[in-house]
């Protein structure tokens, strides 16, 4: 059985859960062109999606439902609440009836040889829920978007082989920050998201030695950083007797904006270059553009090799430290387990 977040953030979600003969998603909030990367990177296509299963009709976990499904087929499961919600909103109106499945808080149904279990949570939505999936003895569940926890959903996460938890804001970061006094409120509110604090106090209501993987997400990318979330998670667990390398504690991959694609296309370009020579066309460009804006001043090999060589050598460096820092945050990051 697999848990893969494909991405979890405030700017989009969508989850991968499977067994060998069963794949669905949780929820589709970043569009189908990115979804079907994501698939594509499991050996999947989207055509292999049995279900797509939704939390609450947000558009950080809709954005992508109507050209998905439309697309490929995929039948969809959401509360009535949220369904009425998509209507409204015409998020729906386009999707065959046939395609849409009202299901019920607190009462499990199946698709393939997945038991779905959907538990109410607590957000400002119209019926949210959170999802607790089982196949045969392994069990994994996704549970983001609840301003706080009950007793209720920590018997829903009992027993679990992996989570993905919501760890959303750091509440410091939040109440120093930029957003209007309104919104914090909303945010810290029973019917807003879990902080990191509290999703470790969560976890050490249901921390038990199965418990082999645990997801850090939809963190917020104005009030939380995820070494932030990891650190203050992996405290929680340390105070309690764990130890978090042991349940190979980790963070989910935001949906990035246009800068972090950026980055990433770059590093991928750079990935099969030695930095050093990265750093040599850096420094030739530098030397190229300092010698048009400032006649005279560009300084030839031929004339000082030494400083030359001094320019060339902190560009290379920079980037290997950068190549450096993007792969320790990749693998940190990394949130495929197979169990």
């Amino acid at each position: 059985m697999r848990l893969v977040s494909i991405a979890s953030g405030s700017s989009g979600n969508a989850v991968y859960v499977g067994s060998e003969q069963t794949h669905i998603l949780v929820d589709a909030g970043i569009s189908n062109r990115r979804i079907e990367q994501g698939l594509n990177s499991l050996d999947l296509k989207a055509d292999d999606i049995q279900a797509l299963v939704l939390t609450h009709e947000h558009s950080d976990h809709v954005k992508g439902l109507d050209v998905l499904v439309r697309k490929h087929h995929i039948p969809v499961y959401a509360t009535g609440g949220t369904m009425k919600a998509l209507r409204r909103n015409g998020t729906i109106s386009a999707i065959p009836d046939e395609l849409l499945h009202v299901i019920r808080g607190e009462e499990s149904f199946r698709v393939g040889d997945l038991t779905l279990l959907p538990f109410h949570i607590d957000h400002d939505a119209a019926e949210p829920v959170a999802y607790r999936i089982e196949n045969g003895k392994k069990a994994v569940a996704v549970a983001t978007d609840m301003g706080h926890y009950t007793d209720s959903i920590v018997r829903c996460l009992k027993y679990l082989d992996a989570v993905l938890l919501e760890s959303n804001h750091d509440v410091r970061m939040l109440e120093t920050g930029p957003y209007p006094y309104p919104l914090k409120r909303r945010i810290l509110s029973d019917f807003g998201h879990l902080s990191n604090e509290n999703a470790g106090r969560l976890l050490n209501e249901i921390l038990h030695d199965g418990l082999k993987k645990i997801i850090l997400g939809h963190l917020s990318k104005e009030n939380n950083f995820p070494e932030l979330a990891y650190r203050s998670v992996a405290s929680a667990l340390e105070m309690a007797g764990f130890r978090p390398d042991s349940m190979r504690l980790s963070v989910a991959r935001r949906e990035g904006g246009a800068f972090d694609k950026i980055v990433l296309v770059l590093d991928q370009l750079c990935m099969s270059i030695p930095p050093v020579f990265v750093g040599i066309i850096l420094c030739f460009l530098f030397g190229i553009t300092f010698r048009i804006f400032t006649p005279g001043r560009f300084i030839p090999f031929a004339q000082n090799p030494g400083k030359f060589i001094s320019y060339m050598f902190f560009p290379a460096l920079s980037v290997a430290l950068g190549r450096i820092a993007v792969t320790v945050k990749m693998l940190r990051s990394s949130i495929l387990e197979e169990m």
